[in-house]
């Protein structure tokens, strides 16, 4: 049993490392704390490629969100882009891994960011970043629409038109 558990560490590690970013695999594990419904995995690839804000390098504004999902993906870009516009990250922030715990308060479950907000700050801040999207993907999973799932960006109307 031992190694078994040893296996799936190991697979899982290298899951992270080849097919999945890190960031993607926590963000899955958040959206699966706090609605049990979907497995990690299945609801970090859900939202992917979904509407015209959830790809990785989505835009920011400028464009129409499909449905209260793809409003999600917007705002969580504008957060990480803030994070990087501000300084609080440099470079890409996709990928990095950070620590945070799960926690339920008053019957609701929801996560508290552990990367040290003074030490790892970009870690905390991502951190906060992907909770927040996390709570606004169980939120709003009733408008979860297959159809925007791989939708082109051609697509994607521009705010203003």
């Amino acid at each position: 049993m031992e190694r078994l558990g040893l296996f799936v560490f190991v697979a899982l590690s290298l899951m992270c490392i080849s097919t999945v970013e890190c960031s993607d695999m926590d963000i899955g594990r958040m959206i699966q704390w706090v609605d049990a419904k979907v497995g990690w995995l299945i609801s970090a690839r859900k939202f992917q490629n979904y509407g015209c804000y959830c790809s990785k390098n989505g835009p920011t504004d400028g464009i129409v969100p499909v449905d209260q999902i793809d409003k999600c993906c917007m705002r969580h870009n504008q957060c990480y882009d803030g994070l990087v516009r501000e300084g609080v990250c440099a470079g890409d922030t996709f990928g990095q891994s950070y620590g945070y715990k799960k926690i339920t308060e008053n019957g609701a479950k929801t996560m508290t960011c552990t990367s040290d907000p003074h030490t790892e700050t970009c870690k905390y801040e991502l951190c906060k970043c992907d909770a927040t999207v996390a709570h606004c993907f169980a939120d709003n999973e009733p408008h979860y629409n297959s159809k925007h799932k791989g939708v082109g960006k051609s697509s994607c109307q521009h705010a203003g038109k």
